[in-house]
């Protein structure tokens, strides 16, 4: 299923650095804290420490983490470094491993309390649309707006936009059929509940080779 609703803009900002990071949003986000430097310097290598605090602060900014830093702005590096006092050039070295910043994904969840978005997320969002869905029949961007906003306030990691569309329009799809059962004096809750548990299943599917990237 594709991503037809999602114009350019969106599907250029998701989860996508655009520009040059500002001073304040350097401060704001890129400034490594007493926990964040403990946890970063866990790490032996000044690639290594430097990678791990690069996807910490991404993932603090974007919600996500990035694929390969290249579409990271150099200031963001420039100002995670500076406070370890690390070459930034050491960077690319972190990529040769990905097991390794996979391994660090998983550290940098614990750390600042996020979660991934498969399982119980996932079932929390599909009750969040049919709630969403119950007073108003919505657009889906507006209801993909919504739903993005809701996971970054439960602090959970945003998974590839086109993993939110195809939640948003089987939903879609579910309520209206529950709201046909329903006027038809036919809704069984055991339908209900299998077609819950077939959503949940996919997504998890879909998110199964989730690399931390959208």
């Amino acid at each position: 299923m594709g991503i037809e609703f999602l114009s350019n803009d969106h599907l250029r900002t998701y989860g996508h650095f655009h520009s040059a990071l500002t001073l304040g949003d350097l401060e704001q986000h890129c400034l490594l804290s007493a926990p964040d430097l403990e946890r970063v310097l866990e790490r032996r290598s000044d690639h290594s420490r430097l990678g791990f605090a690069a996807q910490l602060a991404t993932l603090k900014l974007l919600q996500t983490f990035p694929r390969d830093f290249s579409n990271t702005p150099q200031n963001l590096i420039d100002h995670i470094a500076l406070q370890m006092s690390i070459n930034p050039s050491v960077l690319p070295r972190y990529l040769e491993r990905r097991p390794t910043r996979f391994e660090h994904q998983r550290k940098i969840w614990v750390h600042l309390e996020y979660r991934e978005f498969t399982g119980a997320p996932v079932i929390s969002a599909i009750r969040w649309l049919f709630a969403k869905l119950k007073l108003a029949d919505e657009r889906p961007i507006d209801l993909f707006n919504a739903l993005v906003a809701e996971l970054i306030k439960r602090r959970v990691e945003l998974p590839a936009a086109s993993t939110l569309v195809q939640l948003i329009v089987k939903t879609r799809l579910l309520y209206s059929k529950i709201l046909e059962l329903s006027s038809s004096g036919k809704l069984v809750w055991a339908k209900f509940r299998a077609a819950l548990l077939t959503i949940r299943s996919r997504s998890s599917s879909t998110m199964s080779g989730h690399d931390g990237s959208v």
